[in-house]
């Protein structure tokens, strides 16, 4: 087998597809990629056991088909070091020597055989959807700021699609946050529910690269995402996931709008001066005014900043995590947004420029 391939493209979807990999794996093989050459294609497979990345690159010339399995490191490490150029990789299956050549040199390696490889898990019958890649990202995006990492609560690990006839709402909370982004363009006719492991959210983020649709199949157990010429297998989160309208108010005392980077100014200036350990932020509206402060009794430090907003009511305080709340800001990316306050111990309901996108931030209690 010889092929010629643009060093860049095939360090791309190596990269890509090396970001489901494990640092321990329960096989050696799983450490390395399945390539398979045939049809003027290289095709390119990872996998952790319970998740795979299959992905295809086209070859500038290609002689005779072959199959392989490469230390993955290696051959990463190896390609990205490459300038843009065509690379010529010759495979030899009496040896197993796979050898590339390019314009500053070569290279060879010993690779293993491909028949060890285990297949990618397919989804089993289950229910399909259809969704655009870029509102794909963009909820997924949106969302992944509102998981973590806890193996109590597993739901907390994922995003939840929970899936109507005629839209699709994307969540996402980890018991400080809530994000809750609603695609009203999609319409998939049926009725169902998933949770995407925060991993695999991550791996959507540098899959997508053009606009194209993403189609969605999934089962009890498993999913597979294809995107263009990647196709993702992956285990889903199973638990069950909690009622998120259940902590979401359905009504507010209190709109307010505030300019988004300045407020993200405020909270980090005045964030220098917290108490490290709660992060704690007061956050104040009276007499047209938001006051923020912080303080660490410890250090002897604080900090106090004020921003405009239009508010004349009474005198009204509500205790933040000054992280969490720059982590919500963040992920809108509008000039202005708007809080929604009904009473210090409920949450606050952080909106852009329409109800789409939802981002809820649970208070901290204030001591007085």
């Amino acid at each position: 087998m010889r092929v010629t391939i643009s060093s860049s493209a095939f360090s791309s979807h190596l990269q890509m597809a090396g970001k489901v990999l494990a640092k321990k794996n329960p096989m050696p093989i799983l450490e390395c990629f399945l390539i398979e050459v045939k049809d003027s294609m290289m095709t390119i497979t990872a996998s952790n056991s319970e998740n795979s990345i299959i992905t295809s690159v086209q070859l500038i010339e290609h002689e005779g088909d072959g199959c392989l399995c490469i230390n993955a490191e290696t051959l990463i490490s190896t390609i990205k070091e490459i300038p843009e150029q065509p690379l010529i990789l010759e495979y030899n299956e009496k040896t197993s020597e796979l050898r590339g050549k390019h314009s500053c040199g070569e290279f060879s390696v010993v690779c293993q055989e491909a028949a060890g490889f285990p297949p990618p898990v397919p989804v089993n019958g289950g229910l399909k959807i259809t969704i655009s890649s870029k509102e794909l990202v963009s909820g997924v995006s949106n969302c992944i700021i509102a998981t973590a990492d806890d193996n109590v609560m597993l739901f907390k690990k994922g995003i939840y699609f929970d899936i109507h006839e005629d839209s699709v709402i994307i969540v996402a909370t980890d018991g400080r946050k809530l994000v809750k982004k609603t695609l009203r363009d999609v319409k998939p006719g049926i009725v169902g529910n998933f949770i995407l492991p925060m991993s695999i959210a991550g791996i959507l983020k540098s899959v997508v690269k053009n606009e194209c649709n993403a189609e969605i199949a999934f089962d009890q157990q498993r999913a597979t995402i294809i995107i263009g010429d990647t196709t993702i297998y992956f285990r889903l989160v199973e638990t069950r996931y909690p009622n998120y309208n259940a902590v979401i108010p359905n009504r507010s005392s209190i709109v307010v709008s505030l300019d988004r980077v300045s407020l993200i100014g405020a909270l980090k200036r005045v964030g220098v001066f917290c108490n490290k350990s709660s992060n704690f932020i007061k956050f104040e509206l009276k007499n047209n005014q938001a006051i923020i402060t912080g303080s660490d009794s410890n250090n002897a430090t604080s900090a106090e900043e004020f921003l405009p907003c239009d508010y004349e009511g009474a005198p009204f305080s509500i205790g933040f995590g000054y992280t969490f709340f720059v982590e919500i800001l963040n992920g809108i990316e509008v000039e202005s947004v708007t809080l929604e306050l009904l009473a210090p111990e409920r949450p606050c309901v952080i909106k852009g420029v329409d109800d789409d996108l939802l981002m809820l931030l649970m208070p901290m209690k204030i001591d007085e």
